[in-house]
């Protein structure tokens, strides 16, 4: 229980930032890793984390662990191989010693 209110209150924090600073791509990137690991991974929680990994490489796009969770999505939860990929090359791209991406 102290676990999900830490969580809460992390995910809050997170979310009262981003009205500040919207287009703060580490911050779109710490949330997304957030909602990614939220409740176990269910589908639902990672699709919305794929939405932050989006904005956190449009604001980033030299953040090649944005593009490797986007692949992870395109990869395991959308299905949608061709995508995912794409997602791994541009991540291998940005950082060749990333052996998850490659």
């Amino acid at each position: 229980m102290a676990s999900e209110t830490t969580h809460t209150d992390e995910e809050q924090h997170l979310f009262q930032r981003l009205k500040d600073s919207s287009d703060d791509a580490s911050l779109h990137f710490d949330i997304g890793l957030l909602l990614w690991n939220k409740d176990g991974g269910d589908a639902n929680s990672k699709e919305k984390a794929a939405e932050h990994f989006i904005l956190s490489a449009k604001y980033n796009p030299k953040n090649g662990e944005s593009f490797k969770y986007l692949g992870h999505y395109y990869g395991g939860v959308s299905l949608d191989t061709q995508r995912a990929l794409k997602c791994y090359q541009r991540a291998v791209a940005i950082n060749p010693d990333d052996f998850e991406s490659g």
